[in-house]
């Protein structure tokens, strides 16, 4: 499972690694205004990786 948090965990904390590469602090915000494609492809990520988790889950309980 952890494989599939990744993406959702990149999501998450990508303001802070930019601010990590660029040296400088910043918000999600602001990461969407400087880097929408990359902010796009996160939450695309995220939300793919989110619902494979949760279809796991559903068809493990069932």
């Amino acid at each position: 499972m952890l494989p599939q948090a990744l993406p959702v965990l990149l999501l998450t904390q990508l303001a802070t690694l930019l601010g990590l590469l660029m040296n400088r602090a910043g918000t999600l915000a602001q990461t969407t205004y400087a880097w929408p494609a990359l902010v796009v492809c996160a939450a695309a990520g995220g939300l793919a990786s989110a619902s494979v988790v949760t279809a796991r889950a559903v068809a493990l309980f069932r």
